[in-house]
């Protein structure tokens, strides 16, 4: 069971992670694509800005 919600949990990252790169591509700031995440995802703004910093 560990082991299913462990590959979850990355195909989860790898999903948000991808829409990251894709709005860093068009062009979004930071601030911007942390806001479209917190409404894609449902987590925190802070959380949204650390990981558009980790993909960048």
């Amino acid at each position: 069971m560990k082991y299913e919600l462990d590959l979850m949990d990355a195909r989860r990252e790898g999903k948000e992670e991808g829409a990251v790169e894709a709005l860093i591509n068009s062009g979004f700031s930071d601030q911007q694509i942390a806001n479209k995440l917190t409404n894609m995802y449902s987590m925190s703004h802070d959380e949204a800005l650390k990981l558009t910093q980790k993909v960048r």
